[in-house]
């Protein structure tokens, strides 16, 4: 729908819009000036489906975005005392992604059911990891974790 500004790295869209000038064409009433409408209009039919192209492209850039409930950990020796919510992202290309952003744990896989495994495997680590640490030594976040991963999570 626009072109590329070689100087700027900019994209120009229909009348040479960019930064404050775009802002203030969306903003503005629909009283102005006809002829830069009919400028944008003459640039949009110019590229047709190119443009529609161009906004199909920005869409595939962002995931699809759910939230699932966890109610195991898929190991015997570790009882989930409550279910936890994860989100899940799956992009285009074909990776997921599942996240439990209150410790910063995320698995990686090619379906949701294998980032899921990964994120439960990644949890598991964490807490032993944590759990084998002197408290005292660990640092504020680490700290939040255990305590977070200590109150959903009990070890047979």
């Amino acid at each position: 729908m626009g072109s590329k500004d070689s100087g700027t790295g900019s994209i120009k869209l229909g009348r040479n819009l960019t930064g404050d000038g775009l802002a203030k064409s969306l903003w503005s009433d629909s009283t102005s000036d006809t002829s830069d409408q009919a400028d944008f209009d003459e640039t949009f039919t110019d590229t047709g489906m190119e443009g529609l192209v161009q906004i199909g492209e920005l869409y595939d850039e962002h995931p699809q975005k759910w939230n699932t409930v966890l109610f195991d950990l898929g190991e015997e020796d570790y009882i989930l005392k409550y279910p936890i919510t994860v989100l899940v992202e799956e992009y285009n290309s074909g990776d997921v992604i599942a996240r439990l952003p209150e410790i910063e744990v995320d698995g990686f896989g090619l379906t949701d059911a294998e980032a899921i495994q990964n994120l439960k495997t990644g949890v598991l680590d964490l807490y032993d990891e944590l759990t084998e640490c002197d408290p005292e030594g660990l640092g504020k976040l680490p700290r939040m974790w255990l305590r977070i991963l200590e109150k959903i999570i009990e070890k047979k």
